[in-house]
């Protein structure tokens, strides 16, 4: 009888000893603001959120640029840059001045699902949440998870550059950037194990050799000034060409630029494509550097490729042997014999 009336009670215990630790983490959770989906009570935020869902409603996108203010202001002191680096990759401006991890969250949560997922995404998000806000690096840098998390979630094919926090203030010894270098140094750790994340650090590249960050960069000690913006979009650059299946659009140097005669279309040949052959087309996109090799009568034809690395496109045509070259002077693709008797001046 004993042992009877001991062995419920143990069971009891066992069990309620075992709640508390599968709860610790939903507690931890719970108690950190960073990782709560929060929308901002401003009637301004509602309506850039809502400009954003129109946009987001037509499509066509092919890399989210997710942040706060730094983000948002490539629609204002970074627009020229914007045009210029991001335009034609086909990008959407999620940036919101002010936002933290939490209010990014609720705003991917209420954004439309596209039906053609992205290809790529940026996030640059945490530095309101430190500094002058009150979340601990701690918090910030599982925020910044969170919202990985999300966007792996909602596109799990989708590539996505995770940006270090940028440093803030001149001055390397102040508080605000030491906060800044112990949320980064969080990061690696917590994002390791998300599919299709990269975590990439351009923080080097705003600051001087001692450590300072130049007014030239940062106006502010914060944002980025058009220059700031431009350094940041090149140093991105590379990575985004890769996550966009090597579609690059990083525009030509002054040099070449200069060399250019303005027309994309370098043979000088053109054919008018009706809806029936595009409907039929096979997209077959060629990584900078590669070379394809098709007959020539196959209609082809790109996009103008703009990076330093060339694409090379060999174009051939089989003919009857008896073939002979009529134009002479002008015909300055070579005739090559492949198999039998020909009467042309063969290669």
């Amino acid at each position: 009888m004993i042992q009877l009336a001991i062995s419920p009670l143990v069971t009891c215990l066992a069990l309620a000893s075992m709640i508390p630790a599968q709860n610790s983490e939903a507690q931890k959770a719970a108690k950190n603001p960073a990782v709560t989906p929060q929308p901002r009570i401003v009637e301004w935020w509602f309506a850039r959120h809502a400009k954003k869902i129109g946009e987001m409603s037509k499509g066509d996108i092919e890399l989210l640029v997710v942040g706060d203010s730094i983000t948002n202001n490539f629609e204002t002191v970074g627009a020229k840059v914007w045009k210029k680096h991001f335009e034609p990759r086909k990008a959407i401006n999620l940036g919101f001045g002010g936002d933290r991890t939490n209010h990014v969250l609720w705003r991917l949560d209420h954004l439309p699902k596209l039906k053609k997922a992205p290809k790529a995404a940026v996030v640059l998000i945490g530095t309101n949440n430190i500094c002058w806000g009150s979340d601990t690096p701690r918090q910030a840098a599982v925020g910044v998870q969170a919202v990985a998390r999300k966007l792996n979630g909602l596109y799990p094919e989708m590539k996505i550059l995770v940006l270090a926090v940028f440093p803030r203030r001149r001055q390397a010894s102040h508080p605000h950037r030491k906060e800044v270098v112990e949320l980064n140094s969080l990061l690696p750790a917590l994002l390791k194990d998300i599919e299709n994340v990269k975590l990439l650090d351009i923080g080097a590249k705003f600051i001087d050799a001692k450590g300072n960050l130049p007014k030239e960069m940062m106006p502010d000690t914060t944002h980025p000034s058009e220059k700031g913006h431009e350094v940041w979009a090149e140093a991105i650059a590379p990575e985004l060409d890769k996550m966009l299946a090597n579609r690059s659009v990083r525009p030509p140097s002054k040099a070449k630029a200069a060399a250019r005669t303005g027309d994309d279309d370098l043979l000088g040949s053109k054919v008018d494509v009706s809806g029936s052959m595009e409907s039929d087309a096979v997209l077959l996109e060629m990584k900078a550097g590669s070379s394809s090799i098709h007959d020539s009568y196959i209609i082809h034809g790109s996009e103008a490729n703009h990076s330093d690395r060339r694409r090379a496109a060999y174009t051939m045509h089989y003919a009857n042997a008896k073939t002979v070259t009529v134009d002479t002077e002008n015909h300055w693709v070579p005739v090559y014999l492949v198999r039998g008797n020909g009467d042309g001046d063969y290669q």
